[in-house]
């Protein structure tokens, strides 16, 4: 199976952003200014952004955690806001699972390295590759698009 997982930095896409912002289930949204004051109201933590030092720091983590957890990393894009991550694996484990373990993967780490705190949102976007079509849009066009730092199979560090 290969699956495509999205991670945002906590706080980073709060409701007030001109883009809007997603709600779990109820997909994109426009701009909400009240909900965001609502959201810093109930948050215990400032908002994240990832330095290139933590996107380093979160590539690492992922490159680390594969032969552990059995999957094969494809991908990884970063960006101040978020992480794309492209792997895949035959172990027969759900995306959902998958998903979870990375995550889990990449908190351990910064909080080691860094310090403890919440460092992702809640949920993030699992979305499986159904096809080499998909799979060679986001390796050679979506993935590069980002302004972090990048990392690929065959390539190493890029970006």
């Amino acid at each position: 199976m290969v699956g495509f997982f999205t991670f945002h930095a906590y706080k980073s896409w709060m409701p007030d952003r001109d883009e809007g912002y997603v709600r779990r289930g109820e997909g994109v949204l426009p701009p909400d200014p009240e909900m965001a004051h609502q959201y810093d109201r109930n948050s215990k933590e400032e908002g994240v952004f990832f330095d290139e030092h933590t996107q380093r720091l979160i590539i690492q983590s992922v490159l680390d955690a594969a032969p552990f957890q059995s999957f094969r990393t494809h991908s990884i894009s970063t960006d101040n806001t978020h992480i794309h991550i492209l792997v895949s694996w035959t172990s027969g484990k759900e995306l959902a699972k998958v998903s979870q373990s990375i995550k889990t993967s990449i908190t351990r780490a910064l909080n080691t390295a860094l310090h403890k705190r919440t460092w992702l949102s809640d949920g993030g976007d699992q979305k499986q590759v159904v096809d080499a079509e998909h799979f060679d849009y986001l390796i050679t066009d979506y993935v590069p698009k980002h302004t972090g730092l990048k990392w690929r199979e065959g390539v190493g560090f890029y970006g």
